[in-house]
């Protein structure tokens, strides 16, 4: 299914599909002992609501180790209906920091790699990797730039995903 455009954008580049991290992105800071890894933030589930409601499709791109299967958490949260595609590097036998990843990324977003919003928490992983594929990044950092890193030209930061939604224009 190819992503219909939104007429959305951000600082005026389209964005049709925003792929997000899990860990430190949309999860709890703690483990829920339920499901023997970490939920989903409650504002990150509405906010990726929100995304949903506006017509963006979402996919989640993660790093992840076996037991970290990331469905569970979705579920309980009451989001994995919303994601069309789970890129997890455990099941893929692909981390991000490896440009296939972001090529799998793209591929699966089934648009111009330009239209893809690249949500994390990492500088390397989720900002310059997706970058350096050609798509756009969004940092989320709570306590901003650690000492001695660089946001790069283009990219964006913000505090937590429930402030994406209001940097998303209609164009």
């Amino acid at each position: 299914m190819t992503p219909q455009k939104t007429g959305l954008t951000l600082y005026g580049a389209q964005v049709s599909v925003v792929a997000v991290d899990f860990g430190g992105t949309i999860s709890t800071s703690r483990e829920d002992h339920v499901l023997a890894q970490k939920g989903v933030d409650p504002e990150a589930a509405a906010t990726l609501q929100q995304l949903a409601a506006l017509g963006l499709r979402l996919l989640l791109a993660s790093n992840a180790t076996a037991k970290e299967t990331r469905w569970p958490a979705l579920q309980a949260a009451g989001v994995h209906d919303l994601f069309s595609v789970a890129l997890i590097s455990y099941s893929l036998n692909v981390r991000k920091d490896d440009p296939l990843f972001y090529e799998l990324v793209i591929t699966a977003a089934q648009c111009a790699r330009h239209e893809v919003l690249f949500v994390g928490d990492r500088i390397d992983y989720d900002v310059l990797g997706p970058m350096r594929a050609g798509m756009q990044a969004c940092l989320v950092r709570p306590d901003g730039l650690r000492p001695g890193e660089r946001l790069p030209d283009g990219a964006v930061l913000i505090g937590h995903v429930r402030e994406l939604p209001g940097l998303l224009a209609a164009g």
